[in-house]
């Protein structure tokens, strides 16, 4: 208890603010949304009521500060995540990461859901219904190549079916998910 404490004091001495801002869903509580759009007192009033949604927030501002930097850049290099950097799941160099769950609905999938005019608000950044588990250690590390291809490729299926329902946007989830590529990645789905 206690070390949560000094953990919350840490965060709020380091001013618990967004990176960047963030868009903010219809319905949102007002809090939540003052601090993705950077307002140190909603922040702190957040971290006081939902630690774990401050966390989110400031996780999803510092993604989303790497993509809008990367994107700058013009580069299509690896975000380096401390993973190791090779794309190939077979690849040695990899072998230096712990297994790591992914979260289908990430910054990019995510952000184009809250343009959405019909799924915006149905979804969490990072939803945790929305989780796949790695088959090894080497088969998700980080924000790899084929990480980014199929969240754009998602993010273009939002976009070019604007009218789409729940039900429709996870079939197509579940059908990304089934494709021989994907499942060598993670076998039991999502």
């Amino acid at each position: 208890m206690h070390v949560g404490f000094l953990a919350l004091s840490l965060l709020l001495s380091q001013g618990p603010v967004p990176v960047v801002p963030l868009p903010c869903a219809p319905g949102e509580l007002s809090v939540v949304c003052q601090c993705k759009q950077g307002f140190a007192q909603a922040c702190q009033t957040l971290a006081v009521q939902s630690l774990d949604k401050l966390r989110d927030i400031l996780l999803a501002a510092e993604m989303a500060k790497a993509v809008q930097e990367k994107a700058k850049e013009g580069s299509t290099d690896v975000v380096d995540t401390g993973c190791g950097t090779g794309q190939d799941p077979n690849d040695d160099d990899q072998s230096k990461c712990t297994g790591q769950d992914h979260h289908i609905i990430d910054m990019a999938v995510w952000t184009a859901l809250n343009e959405h005019d019909v799924l915006r608000g149905l979804y969490r950044y990072r939803d945790p219904r929305f989780v796949a588990q790695a088959k090894d250690l080497k088969a998700h590390c980080g924000y790899q190549d084929w990480h980014r291809k199929v969240d754009a490729e998602i993010a273009a299926w939002i976009k070019k079916f604007g009218q789409a329902t729940a039900e429709q946007f996870e079939a197509y989830l579940r059908e990304v998910y089934a494709r021989p590529e994907i499942q060598v990645r993670f076998p039991n789905g999502f």
